[in-house]
């Protein structure tokens, strides 16, 4: 998987002609992450293992604080916390769950 991203990464940075002057940063920043996904491709983005350090536990509380079981409600969820713990992979392991 790393060396799939190093190469998509690569790919898209050797792409010449992306003028960036004058232009809002977070837009380019969208466009060539845009660009790895679609190199990539987006079910290998977001698809995790089960190779992730207790996972499967925290997802099965997220699950019981969310309570899914009445399928006709609107939940929402805020998940905060220090960057770098994994708050983006939990929500998305739980979103892939279903």
């Amino acid at each position: 998987m790393v060396e799939k991203w190093r190469e998509a990464l690569k790919t898209s940075c050797d792409r010449c002609g992306w003028d960036v002057q004058n232009k809002q940063q977070y837009e380019e920043i969208e466009k060539i992450v845009e660009k790895v996904i679609d190199i990539l491709g987006r079910n290998q983005i977001w698809s995790f293992g089960d190779d992730l350090v207790d996972m499967h536990s925290r997802v099965k509380q997220l699950e019981e604080v969310v309570d899914l079981s009445a399928n006709d409600i609107v939940r929402l969820v805020g998940i905060c916390g220090m960057g770098g713990i994994g708050k983006i992979t939990l929500a998305t392991a739980l979103f892939n769950k279903f």
